[in-house]
This record gives C-alpha cells, structure tokens and sequence, in this order.
C-alpha cells in the first residue's frame, strides 16, 4: 500500500481529519459553530476552515494560526460584493488567491507576482479543498514554537530517530500548479513539512527542543 493509501487525510472527510490534527497540537475542538453559520455566498470548503478556527480553544498557537507565512481573510473582511473575491493575501504581498461567490466547487485564480499588473487573473489547477488544507496544516507548521529548519532530515531517514511515521497529507499543491507539499505525523508530537524541497519540523513541547536541535545540526 502507498503512502497515498494510508494518509490521516483522505478524501472521506477531509476537514473532519484536518480537525483531528489540529486538535492534537491545539487542544480539543468544541462544537459551538457550523459551515452553515457563515455566508452563503463564501465557498463551504472556506466555511469549514472558519469553522474550525473559531471552534479551536483560545491559546497563543491560536493567536498565530494563518497569519504566519501567508493570510487568510476572516469572513468580516471578505469583499463578498466582488466575484471573483480575494482570500488568501501572500506575506508579502506579491500574490493574492480568488475564488468565485457561492460555488463551492470554484475555481481557484491568482494575480501577478511582485508588483506586476494585480489586475489580471490566472486560473490555478489545484481545487480549492486541496489547496485549503495544504495552506491550513503550513500555517499550522509555522504557528508552533519550536521550530527546526533542514534539507538533510528526508523522511525516510527519520526512522532513526522517531518510532511512528504517519503520512497526514502527501505530494499535494498549493498556490502553483506544480507545487508539492507533504506533511508526517512523528510520534504523535511533531509535524514534518517538506514544501517544494524544503524541509521543517515542529511541535509545541518545550522539552522537544534538544532533539530539534539536533536534528538542525545532525553529527
């Protein structure tokens, strides 16, 4: 079987196991808000990112969550009155993601890159729960306090230093059509994200640190 096969995140109910994830780092999920609750004229796989958020216990991590490395739009400032309208702004500002109102199917679109025209638009292939959940689990990456950046720690060398291995979301895309993202479950206690070559591992346990040290400067 593949690591496609076995994946925490599969097609079944991918928000449903997105939310288990997060839960193991950011504490046990409650119930109060619904997809339902949220505009109908934003996408529902938007609706269930909300979701989650505002169904997430208040901690620091929290505080941190999607505003990290890029930025999500909050329902209260989306411009709902444009179609397409914008959701995803770049840290830098240098590209923004669109979708169309009230299809929760949309296609997917972003704008010129670094200060050219952001007037014109160009579709990207990647369907927007795909792309959602590959930007939620980065932001979730980069939200975390300890944090190990290598290109060295390739996931198959890893069984020397972790006893459990599990594929959470594998080869997906992002914001360009062939970008490649995969995200592993290690001991139940740290995220590996390995985006377009490079490779990060995270977890919110302080006593974590010295093996994340290590595995910054391998010997």
């Amino acid at each position: 079987m593949n690591e496609q096969d076995t994946s925490i995140i599969n097609d079944a109910s991918p928000f449903e196991q997105l939310k288990n994830i997060f839960q193991i780092f950011l504490g046990p999920a409650n119930n109060t808000h619904s997809s339902n609750e949220y505009d109908p004229a934003i996408p529902q796989p938007m609706r269930e990112v909300y979701a989650l958020y505002d169904n997430l216990p208040a901690s620091k991590y929290k505080e941190k969550l999607f505003i990290q490395q890029d930025r999500l739009i909050f329902p209260e400032h989306l411009d709902l009155t444009a179609t397409p309208f914008e959701f995803i702004e770049e840290n830098s500002g240098n590209w923004y993601l669109f979708v169309n109102r009230g299809d929760d199917n949309s296609q997917v679109y972003i704008n010129n890159f670094e200060g050219e025209s952001t007037k014109e638009l160009f579709p990207v292939t990647v369907p927007l729960t795909e792309l959602l959940i590959t930007y939620t689990l980065q932001e979730l990456t980069f939200s975390l306090d300890e944090i190990s950046y290598g290109y060295w720690w390739t996931i198959d060398k890893l069984g020397q230093k972790f006893s459990s291995i599990k594929p959470i979301w594998i080869n997906k895309s992002y914001e360009y059509n062939d970008s490649s993202y995969s995200f592993y479950l290690l001991d139940d206690d740290f995220i590996y994200m390995e985006a377009m070559g490079d490779i990060f591992i995270t977890t919110i346990n302080p006593d974590k640190a010295e093996l994340l040290n290590f595995l910054e400067h391998p010997k």
